[in-house]
């Protein structure tokens, strides 16, 4: 459903080995581990983002990842009067591997032409106006989807510096737009994902919403205030009848990661 659950089981399962037969790994050892029995065993390529985040987060947090330097710094979460909303789709997973492979390939080549005329390693080294400054030597597609993931860098820093701050309203109209670069520039949403995202839009205290996942499917990320969720599922109760999924929701909570809990025996 686009949430990292097998990254999630996968660290779980290094930690639990790890413990049963008595192995010290560091925290990037578990995700190393972890990442590398999904691609051994799975066939699934995936950045370490979720098995990191699976393995240093923190209750009340976020984590803000940098992969270029395997960093990483925690965000306060405030919950006193904003929830983070997971509404899930249903809509039955079709491999996206050949699409997305498409939209790589094609934002390679944009950084290959942009590279002739700046140093870049990759497309975070890149500005719009370097997009720009390239324009006559990309094809439209390539030119749109660069523009995209250029710009989804920018959002995530700021969304960053908003989290900080605790400015919700700004974070939320952020999550739009976001999600409008989603699908009109990267087009990877689906008709099940846009109604959600323009009934979230028509609620009263929901203050951005954003799909999650690769795409074409999965979930939609709702920042949400609290006396407004009653009103949201209200105003999905048609999704079934016009889709044929049920979509289900559930409010995020962030927790530790992978640790070993006590049980508790009657």
């Amino acid at each position: 459903i686009g949430l990292g659950a097998s990254a999630a089981f996968g660290v779980a399962s290094a930690a639990a080995f790890a413990e049963l037969f008595g192995i010290e790994l560091s925290e990037f050892q578990t995700v190393q581990s972890a990442a590398m029995a999904e691609l051994s065993f799975m066939s699934i390529a995936t950045s370490l983002t979720d098995h990191l985040v699976s393995t240093v987060s923190h209750e009340g947090s976020c984590v803000f990842v940098d992969l270029r330097e395997l960093s990483y710094d925690y965000l306060p979460l405030d919950f006193s009067e904003i929830d983070f909303l997971i509404t899930i789709s249903n809509v039955p997973q079709i491999s996206s591997a050949q699409d997305l492979e498409f939209r790589r390939l094609k934002c390679e080549s944009c950084l290959s032409v942009i590279k002739e005329r700046k140093i870049a390693q990759t497309l975070r080294d890149v500005s719009v106006e370097d997009v720009r400054d390239v324009l006559d030597g990309l094809p439209e597609d390539a030119r749109r989807l660069c523009t995209h993931v250029v710009q989804e860098n920018d959002r995530v820093r700021h969304a960053a510096k908003l989290l900080e701050e605790r400015s919700y309203e700004a974070l939320g109209k952020l999550l739009t737009r976001s999600q409008d670069s989603l699908r009109d520039s990267y087009e990877v949403s689906c008709p099940e994902i846009d109604w959600l995202i323009k009934r979230a839009a028509e609620t009263d205290g929901i203050l951005g919403s954003r799909m999650v996942g690769p795409g074409f499917g999965g979930c939609t990320l709702s920042l949400i205030r609290k006396d407004a969720v009653d009103t949201y599922l209200y105003n999905i109760e048609e999704y079934e009848r016009i889709f044929g999924f049920k979509p289900e929701w559930f409010r995020l909570s962030p927790v530790s990661g992978a640790r070993r809990l006590p049980i508790l025996v009657n």
